[in-house]
């Protein structure tokens, strides 16, 4: 049964390409679909969906749709303070450079003019290689049906003084799928901050399908924060891809509130030496939601440092996973690489599934890899109480200092303290 509707769910895919024959586009789709083609969709028995409920997205998505119509072109409401004059819009899945406003130091295109432009080589050489190095489905099906994606270039010594703010909003639609794509190029010495979030409609399920690709030249800076709504019915496939060459470094910042289904996959490449990568995740999840976090750390060269540090807090019968490996090659001698999954249970009904996993072929090399399932600490709640503090107010208080760590490391003030303020909703919720 579930071979069947993996197939119907592949021929509605295939309803959604672009049949435009002219697009410069259109051989990378043609590219990714035949290996999504050979790959096939993934199925609980792969290890890296084995925690996620495919079986349920399929019906999902094999569902009769309920058209809604919601006018969200009032960008303005969903604008950062700090990003006023420095934020790129998808609509339903397009970039929409009308509906943008964009810094002038940043060269912003959509994917089919870059591919005409001065830019097309190194472009056509990204993406050929990510696609024939693709391993995860979602990735390959977004780069197959991606429409309107965005080419975003930082010239070398670009300094991005606010962050690029970039909203995916959904609008009037029947549509059961977007997959918005972005591939960006950090020039040397440049430093910039983007952050990304989907504004999905009240009520409506769907499968939102991201992409980002970041790749970053010598002593370049780069600063991502992704985030989800509170109470989204959609299901996600989020993809993050970023290689780093010499002495750049990544920051990557991840909050959610889960869905019915959610999955965030990293594929980090550390192909310069003493370059850095930085990935930090927090995830708070309501009754029977679900996120799961996958990660492959690839060291590929000489004095590299990683960090993976993700907290998960689960409330009843929600699940969660967290699958990362730090593949160190021979070459890459002098590797610090660290891994850290921690996980708090507000209920005897959540599960948690965690795999951390190292894989080092370097002799000269400091690394680590941990993880921790616990309870609220009684003796902790006990302190409060004798120190005045109501026991549910205390357990509020140390479940927030838990998350707070993952928060206080977001560098956007406005995003930090509403995400915060979030997070304190959610905590008070499961009261």
């Amino acid at each position: 049964m579930l071979e069947i509707a993996q197939e119907k769910v592949l021929d509605l895919f295939q309803t959604l390409q672009d049949e435009n024959q002219t697009s410069q586009w259109l051989p990378f789709q043609k590219q990714a679909w035949s290996r999504l083609l050979k790959k096939g969709l993934p199925e609980r028995k792969e290890e890296a969906f084995q925690y996620v409920s495919i079986r349920k997205l399929y019906e999902t998505l094999l569902s009769p749709k309920e058209p809604f119509v919601k006018d969200v072109l009032e960008i303005s409401s969903f604008v950062l303070p700090e990003s006023q004059n420095s934020y790129l819009v998808f609509k339903d899945g397009r970039f929409c450079p009308e509906l943008s406003i964009l810094p002038p130091s940043l060269v912003v295109l959509s994917l089919e003019e870059a591919l005409k432009s001065s830019y097309s080589s190194f472009l056509k050489h990204r993406l050929n290689l990510l696609i024939e190095q693709e391993e995860d489905p979602w990735a390959l099906l977004n780069a197959a049906l991606c429409k309107q994606g965005a080419f975003i270039y930082a010239p070398p010594k670009t300094c991005l003084e606010s962050p690029l703010q970039v909203i995916h909003i959904q609008s009037n639609s029947d549509l059961f799928y977007v997959g918005p794509r972005i591939h960006l190029f950090l020039g040397s010495r440049a430093e910039m901050t983007m952050v990304s979030s989907f504004q999905g409609a009240e009520g409506v399920q769907m499968l939102y399908n991201d992409f980002l690709d970041v790749s970053l030249e010598e002593k370049s800076i780069f600063s991502h924060v992704f985030s989800t709504k509170r109470h989204c019915p959609s299901w996600g496939f989020s993809s993050f891809r970023a290689s780093l060459k010499k002495e750049s470094h990544l920051n990557s910042n991840f909050v959610t509130f889960g869905s019915p289904g959610f999955r965030r996959d990293y594929s980090i490449s550390l192909l310069g030496e003493r370059a850095e990568a930085d990935l930090k995740g927090l995830t708070a999840l309501g009754p029977s939601l679900e996120s799961h976090v996958h990660i492959h750390m690839d060291h590929a060269a000489p004095s590299c440092r990683s960090n993976q540090f993700f907290k998960n807090v689960l409330g009843s019968q929600s699940r969660s996973s967290f699958t990362g490996k730090i593949y160190v090659k021979q070459i890459a001698q002098k590797t610090e690489a660290y891994q850290l999954n921690q996980n708090l249970l507000l209920s005897d009904e959540a599960t948690v599934n965690t795999k951390p996993n190292l894989e080092i072929f370097a002799d000269d090399v400091k690394a680590s890899h941990g993880a921790t399932v616990s309870q609220i600490d009684e003796e902790q709640v006990f302190y409060l109480r004798t120190r005045g503090v109501p026991e549910q107010e205390a357990k509020t208080l140390l479940t927030i200092g838990f998350c707070q760590e993952i928060l206080d490391s977001i560098s956007v003030e406005s995003l930090r303290k509403d995400l915060s303020e979030k997070c304190r909703q959610f905590l008070l919720e499961q009261a």
